[in-house]
């Protein structure tokens, strides 16, 4: 009794190897063996598979294959061959062996696990074959960039680069766009140093896109995101950008009627209303005047030092000059000059110099007091 529960058990176990072990070889009556080193192989989504499969005639006689593959999931392709052409029907000589391919696609968009079918010679010939695919898969289009955020000024252009991955089965056209935050923004895309608006990428392949991004010149700081797409028919993917405009500096320093000269009389003082403007995208603070003048020339400015000019924005300014008394008349040049920590401008102005009234009727007096002498020393010396 316990001899024959030993064979039952024994006879359990053997079975049950053999169903976990996968098959490298099946036979029928004896007539053909169908044989295959690797039954069983580990691939991940998107590759091909051949299984190479000898046919092994054991009889004395010509065998004919039908050869047929059946199990396989949907979507998945196949194709036999036999010394370099497609077969379906092979001839074994007596005693002799002839090699067959299977080549098995695995789709990009497969689950992961183990697939079992089987490879059929006919006449109940079969062998079992399996396929593990060790991967999640997926049918998709990536689009990604290692630094999708960049800093900056406005007037500066930021350029990124991505990375477009076909994870398809298919060559794909992708059309590129990008949509910009407002007016005035542009985008352009660049492949291989040429601007493209659409890129052609094989089944499987990568291509590096360069996306160049320009804001306007009177954007306001802040951070501004840019989506970007690539897309098919039946594929796309989106990668957003995000440019940070830390604002552009810039001033101007001029007068209201844009006009750089005017005059004095030597000695004399003259107001100079001054415009100054802010030309850029972020506020100015602690804004400074300063002049560079002839010798003994004096500028005073009311007020000497602006404490903020936002955007757009100007303040007018009052500088007083003051002409040398010995000042000759002439053209002389003197620079206005307004200066914050983190931009400036200079103005050049043409002054010119007149000299006073006063001296003219001083010269006049003289002239007639120089005549007079004349006339008198002409009469009193004249008579002798």
């Amino acid at each position: 009794m316990k001899t024959k529960r030993k064979r039952k058990w024994l006879l359990a176990g053997l079975l049950l190897v053999t169903a976990l072990l996968p098959a490298g070889s099946a036979s029928a009556a004896g007539e053909l063996t169908v044989f295959a080193a690797q039954p069983f192989v580990a691939v991940t989504p998107g590759e091909s598979v051949v299984h190479s499969v000898e046919l092994i005639n054991n009889t004395d006689a010509v065998q004919t294959a039908e050869l047929s593959v059946s199990g396989l999931p949907n979507g998945w392709t196949y194709e036999l061959t036999s010394g370099g052409k497609k077969a379906r029907q092979v001839a074994v000589k007596p005693d002799a062996s002839t090699s067959v391919s299977l080549d098995v696609d695995v789709p990009l968009q497969v689950e992961r696990g183990v697939y079992r079918f089987t490879l059929s010679a006919g006449n109940g010939n079969t062998l079992p074959l399996a396929i593990e695919v060790t991967e999640q898969g997926i049918y998709e289009t990536e689009l990604t960039t290692e630094k999708p955020n960049i800093e900056g000024h406005a007037d500066a252009s930021f350029t990124y680069s991505a990375s477009l991955r076909n994870r398809t089965a298919e060559n794909q056209l992708y059309a590129l766009r990008a949509e910009a935050p407002g007016d005035g923004w542009t985008v352009q895309f660049t492949v291989g140093g040429e601007r493209v608006s659409s890129v052609d990428v094989e089944a499987g392949a990568t291509e590096t896109v360069s996306i160049k991004v320009e804001p306007p010149e009177t954007v306001e700081a802040g951070t501004y995101t840019i989506p970007v797409v690539a897309e098919t028919s039946n594929t796309s993917a989106t990668l957003e950008l995000q440019t940070a405009i830390i604002g552009r500096y810039a001033m101007e320093l001029t007068t209201p009627s844009g006009l750089l000269s005017t005059d004095v009389t030597a000695g004399g003082d003259k107001k100079l209303e001054l415009l100054v403007r802010n030309t850029g995208s972020v506020e100015l603070a602690d804004v400074s005047l300063s002049s560079s003048t002839p010798i003994d020339w004096t500028v005073e400015f009311e007020p000497a030092t602006i404490d903020s000019i936002p955007p757009g924005e100007s303040r007018t300014v009052v500088a007083t000059m003051t002409a040398s008394d010995a000042a000759l008349a002439g053209d002389y040049a003197l620079s206005v000059r307004a200066s914050a920590p983190e931009a400036s401008s200079e103005a050049q102005f043409r002054v010119s110099v007149k000299t006073s009234v006063v001296w003219g009727w001083i010269g006049i007096l003289i002239i007639v007091f120089v005549l007079g002498g004349i006339g008198y020393l002409f009469r009193t010396y004249g008579r002798r």
